[in-house]
C-alpha cells in the first residue's frame, strides 16, 4: 500500500471511531424516558449551531465532491446555474414553510413528514403511504446506496481496498451510530462531518490556487487550455428546468423536513435555511469554479465519464498524503452526513407511518421503548438492503429512484402550501393530486420525455397542483375542528391555531 493509502486508512479509521464515540455521547444527552419523539427528532431540542451544521452537512452529499465537479467540468456555467438558485429561491421557502411546519410540529408532536399531511387532511393510509412509503422511502433509499458506493470507490482508489469490504465497513458504522444515538447522534456527527466537508473543500481550493500561481493565473491557464471552460454549455432549458425543480423542492426534502421538528425555537429553525443556503454558495457554486479550473489544467482531455472522479485522482497524485486524507475525509463526511439522516427518516416511516396506516382495529399498542427498539432494528435492515444493492452496478432501479427523487419531493409543494394557507384543500384533493403528479413524472421521464423541453418535475408539480385544486373545490373540505387547529376555520384568526393543541394531543394519546 502506498504512503497515501496508509495515511487515508488511518485517517478514515480515526474518523469512523469519532462518529461512533459521538453516538455514545448522544445517548447521555437523550431523555430519560425512551420515546419516538426523542429518538427521531431529539425532542425538538437542537440549538442553532448544531442545527445549522447538521442542515449544511445533510443537504450536500457525495455529489458536492464528485457529481457537481464533474458536471461543471463537462457543462461549464450551466451546472453552476443549476445550483445558484438554491440561495435565491430556496431560502425564502425555507423560512415561510419551515416556520409553519416547525410551529405545528412542536404543537402537535409531529415526527415524520406524513404526520402533518395526515393530520391536516384527516387522512390515514393514503397520506402515510404516498408521503411516507413512496416519497420518503422509495426515493430516498437509493441515495443511501449512492453514498455508500461513492465512499467505497474513493477508499478503493486511495488504498486499493476491495469495494465490497469498504462498503461493508461504511454501512456497519453508519447503522451502528445512528441506531445507538438516533437524531442526536446524527446531529453531533453531522457537526464534525460539516467541518470536514468545509475543510476538505477548502484544502482543494487552496491547493488549486497556490499550485497555479494565484487565482488570476489559475483561470488564465484554464481558459487557454479550454476556451469555453466557464461559459454555459448544453441546453439552457435542461439546466434551468432541473435547477428549478431542485430549488423549489429542497425545503421539503423529507430528510430536511424532519430537521424543522428538531429546532428548539423559531430563531433556531432559521439556521436550517442559513445552513443550506450558505452551504450552496460555498460548496456547489464558489468552490467548483476554482477546483474545476485546476482540474482542466491537470486533466485537459478527460472524458465526460471520468469527470466525477477527477478530484480524487488529483489529490492522490498531486498533494501530500495528509492533504489527500483530509480531502477524502471531506468526501466521507459529505456522503455519511446525508446517509445517516436518510436512515433515520426511513426507520421512522416503518415504526410510525406504516402502523398508523393500518385500520384502527388492526393496530397493536406497543410501548414507546418497543417502537424505538424496532426502529433500531429497521436501521440495520435498511442498511443491509442498501449494502446488498450497492454490490451490483447502479442499474435501472437505482437510476429510476434517483431520477424521480427531486421531482417526487417537489410534489409536496402544492399540498403543503395548500394545507398551510388554503382551507378548501381536502383529503381527496391531496390524494388524487399526489397520484396524478407521480404518474405524470413517470410518463414525462420514461414515456414522453420532457414535453415542450420542460423538466418532468415541472410537469408533475403542475398536474399535481391543478388536480389538487380542482378536486378540492368539488369535494367535501376538512371539518371545522381540524381547520381550527391550523387557524383556517371560518372566521378564525390564524393565531388561534394553538388553542386546540392540547385537545388534539390528548386525542392522540387516547
Amino acid at each position: 500500500m502506498t504512503e497515501t493509502g496508509k495515511s487515508v486508512m488511518i485517517f478514515a479509521g480515526v474518523y469512523l471511531l469519532v462518529c461512533f464515540a459521538l453516538s455514545i455521547y448522544a445517548t447521555k444527552k437523550s431523555a430519560k424516558e425512551t420515546s419516538q419523539k426523542d429518538f427521531y427528532v431529539a425532542s425538538g431540542s437542537l440549538g442553532t449551531i448544531v442545527l445549522f451544521l447538521t442542515a449544511l452537512a445533510t443537504a450536500f452529499s457525495a455529489f458536492a465532491f464528485q457529481g457537481q465537479l464533474g458536471q461543471t467540468y463537462n457543462f461549464g456555467l450551466s451546472a453552476i446555474f443549476n445550483f445558484f438558485g438554491y440561495g435565491v429561491l430556496s431560502y425564502p421557502l425555507f423560512l415561510l414553510i419551515g416556520s409553519k411546519l416547525w410551529y405545528y410540529g412542536r404543537t402537535y408532536g409531529y415526527i415524520t413528514p406524513a404526520d402533518f399531511i395526515a393530520h391536516r387532511y384527516e387522512s390515514g393510509a393514503a397520506a402515510r403511504i404516498l408521503v411516507g412509503l413512496i416519497i420518503s422511502v422509495y426515493f430516498s433509499i437509493f441515495y443511501i446506496v449512492v453514498q455508500i458506493k461513492g465512499c467505497s470507490w474513493a477508499i478503493q482508489e486511495a488504498t486499493g481496498m476491495d469495494v465490497p469490504a469498504a462498503s461493508l465497513v461504511i454501512a456497519l458504522v453508519l447503522a451502528a451510530y445512528v441506531s445507538i444515538g438516533g437524531m442526536r447522534a446524527v446531529a453531533y456527527t453531522d457537526v464534525v462531518q460539516a467541518v470536514f466537508l468545509l475543510c476538505g473543500t477548502s484544502v482543494v481550493v487552496l491547493s488549486m490556487i497556490y499550485g497555479n500561481g494565484g487565482l488570476d493565473m489559475l483561470y488564465e491557464k484554464a481558459i487557454l487550455i479550454k476556451a469555453d471552460a466557464f461559459t454555459p454549455r448544453g441546453p439552457l432549458s435542461a439546466s434551468m428546468g432541473g435547477g428549478l425543480v431542485m430549488w423549489l423542492s429542497m425545503p421539503l426534502w423529507p430528510v430536511l423536513w424532519t430537521k424543522y421538528y428538531c429546532a428548539k425555537n423559531l430563531s433556531t429553525l432559521h439556521s436550517v435555511a442559513t445552513g443550506c443556503g450558505l452551504g450552496t454558495v460555498l460548496v456547489t457554486v464558489t468552490a467548483p469554479l476554482i477546483i474545476v479550473a485546476g482540474l482542466i489544467i491537470a486533466y485537459p482531455a478527460a472524458s465526460a465519464s471520468e469527470a466525477d472522479n477527477l478530484v480524487i485522482r488529483y489529490v492522490l497524485n498531486f498533494t501530500h498524503p495528509l492533504v489527500a486524507s483530509v480531502v477524502l475525509g471531506g468526501l466521507l463526511s459529505a456522503a455519511m452526513s446525508t446517509a445517516d439522516g436518510l436512515l433515520l427518516l426511513i426507520s421512522s416511516v416503518f415504526t410510525r407511518d406504516l402502523p398508523l396506516a393500518l385500520p384502527e382495529e388492526y393496530r397493536t399498542k406497543f410501548s414507546e421503548k418497543t417502537l424505538v427498539n424496532f426502529g433500531r432494528v429497521m436501521i440495520f435492515a435498511v442498511i443491509g438492503i442498501s449494502y446488498y444493492i450497492s454490490l451490483y452496478p447502479l442499474g435501472q432501479l437505482v437510476t429510476m429512484g434517483t431520477q424521480l427523487a427531486y421531482p417526487g419531493y417537489l410534489l409536496a409543494i402544492p399540498v403543503v402550501i395548500g394545507g398551510l394557507w388554503w382551507k378548501r384543500g381536502s383529503r381527496a384533493g391531496m390524494t388524487w393530486g399526489l397520484l396524478a403528479g407521480l404518474a405524470t413524472i413517470y410518463i414525462t421521464t420514461y414515456v414522453a420525455r420532457n414535453p415542450l423541453l420542460l423538466h418532468s418535475g415541472l410537469w408533475g408539480v403542475a398536474v399535481c397542483a391543478v388536480v389538487y385544486i380542482a378536486v378540492s373545490m368539488t369535494t367535501k373540505p376538512n371539518s371545522q375542528a381540524t381547520l381550527r387547529q391550523f387557524g383556517l376555520a371560518d372566521g378564525q384568526l390564524e393565531d388561534a391555531a394553538a388553542l386546540s393543541a392540547l385537545e388534539y394531543a390528548e386525542k392522540q394519546k387516547a
